[in-house]
This record gives structure tokens, sequence and C-alpha cells, in this order.
């Protein structure tokens, strides 16, 4: 009974965006472990699993944290608002209005875009083909921005902007801006408190699921690259165990290895799932904004009045 009075306090936000990700990342790490040690991890009484719970929603938070510095800061939001406002402010995606390593990093992805997608959409158009032909850049982005922390590509704002023009009055009026207010990571925490308290959960449910996407990314890029290492050791064993040995660990068979044949494509099949992630998390952050204007125009429509 009281482990189901903790696990009621938890939210989606605890369940979705921390737990399932630590438990996938945790799994990760215990499937490399030798054979001998995961019997006795499964077999574990409660006490050890409630343990382990407790690590995997740990495990979860730095997730997040990694994923929260990989995806950047989010500007979908501040841009559309801007563009509400009739500011021309909105993100140029041309070449020379990226600058430093910013600039080195995006040049993959706006040449492939460039000279490759954009001429064989001429062609084919958006086909199954036309589709895929950006699978390459996108799949570099996931990978760098997972690795060096990174955003390469700028938000751009929503195509519509109406119902931010919408919000954009109604906070105003509401909080007093004046026209040189520019603090709009202030204002999106202001707008999502303002649904919480009103009882309104949509959007904050795709907050929940985006942060869910997010943290799935990291976990799945993690395990991903854990079991790169563990296909590889088998190459190149001396090179993989050596710094064990320095701490004075033996080289030791994972137990994925006897589960899952070849292991490499396990490290293939999770890169892809992470990818596909990764995509998700791109697309419902424009869904997340869509939703969050329109569930606060409805909850403050007697501020409009």
């Amino acid at each position: 009974m009281a482990v189901s009075r903790i696990f009621n306090k938890f939210t989606l936000f605890d369940i979705f965006g921390n737990l399932i990700p630590g438990t996938i990342v945790l799994a990760a790490f215990v499937s490399i472990s030798p054979m001998e040690d995961v019997t006795n991890i499964a077999s574990a009484p409660l006490g050890t699993q409630f343990l382990l719970g407790i690590i995997a929603f740990s495990l979860g938070h730095v997730i997040q944290q990694h994923a929260s510095e990989a995806a950047g800061q989010r500007e979908t939001f501040k841009y559309t608002i801007l563009s509400a406002r009739s500011y021309d402010q909105s993100p140029s995606t041309e070449l020379e209005d990226y600058e430093g390593n910013r600039k080195r990093l995006y040049l993959p992805y706006y040449a492939w875009n460039e000279y490759v997608t954009t001429r064989l959409r001429n062609y084919v158009g958006r086909s199954l083909v036309g589709r895929m032909v950006v699978f390459p850049a996108r799949l570099y982005r996931s990978v760098v921005e997972a690795i060096l922390l990174v955003k390469v590509k700028k938000d751009e704002p929503l195509p519509d902007n109406r119902l931010a023009s919408k919000v954009w009055m109604i906070c105003k009026k509401k909080y007093r801006l004046d026209k040189n207010y520019d603090n709009y990571g202030d204002l999106l925490h202001l707008i999502s408190s303002d649904l919480e308290n009103h009882g309104t959960s949509r959007a904050l449910r795709f907050q929940a699921i985006r942060n869910f996407q997010r943290g799935m990314w990291i976990a799945c890029f993690y395990a991903s690259v854990l079991y790169f290492w563990v296909a590889f050791s088998g190459v190149l064993p001396a090179w993989f165990y050596q710094p064990f040995s320095l701490v004075g660990i033996r080289p030791w068979t994972p137990a994925i290895i006897d589960i899952w044949s070849p292991v490499w494509t396990l490290s293939v099949l999770t890169g892809l799932v992470s990818y596909s992630f990764w995509e998700l998390k791109e697309k419902y952050e424009e869904e997340f904004i869509e939703y969050l204007f329109t569930d606060y125009v409805t909850s403050q429509s007697e501020e409009l009045s």
C-alpha cells in the first residue's frame, strides 16, 4: 500500500519523461553485464526491484537533462509570437546567418538539403523517394545534437500565427506587458502555469509526451552506443577491454550476446528507434505550441471580451 501511494504521486512527466527512459538505459546497462548477474537481478527480491526503480527514475532525470541540453533552447513559441506582433525577426535558414561552430555543424545539413534534397524533389516531388532523401541530413542532426549538445538548425515560427495574436493580446492585457517586452521564456512559463491552474491538461499532456519522446531519443541513443561497444569489442577485444584492466576488471561476456545475435543489429535497431523519437520530438514541439495557444485562448476567453 505504501508503494502504491508513492506511485500515485507520480505525474505524467515523472512516468513518461523520467521513469520509462531511465528504465531503458538501466536495462541496457544490465544487459551488458555477465549473464550470472542478469539472472540474479531478474530473480531479486521486491526490495531490490524497488531500488532498481529508484535508480531508473534517477537515470531518467540525467537523461532529461542531457536531452534538454541537446534539444537546445526551443524558440518556436518566441518566433511565432514575434511574427504575431508583426516583427520581422523570424530566423533565417541561410548559411551566412549562422556563425562559428554552429555554422560548421549546420553546413553539412544545409549542403545536403540544398544540393541533394531540393534538386531531387524537383524531379520526384514529395513522393516516398522525395521524403526519404532527407533522411541522411536529419539523421546527422539527431546524432550531432545528441553527442555535442548543440542544436544544429534554428527553430521556425508556426505558419499560422492568428492564435498567437490572440495569445499576445491576452498576455499583454493580463500581465501588463509593454511593447519592449522580450522575455518569451518567462511568458511561456506563465502561460503553462495559467493552464495548469485552470485544469486544462491537453497542452500539458502534449508537453509530457514531448518530454517522453525527448527522453527516449537520448535513452535509445545511449543503448545504441552501448550495443555498438559490445558488437565491436569482439573484433578489437584488447582495445576495448584495456581500460577496464587498469582498474582490475577482467574481460567478461555480456549477457546480450547470448540473448541477441548479432549484437550489431540491435545497435542499429536502437539507433533507428532513437532517430524515430527525435523526429517525433521535433514534430510534437510544433504541436505542443499549437495546442498551448488553443488551450490558452479557450481558457482565457473572457479576457478577449
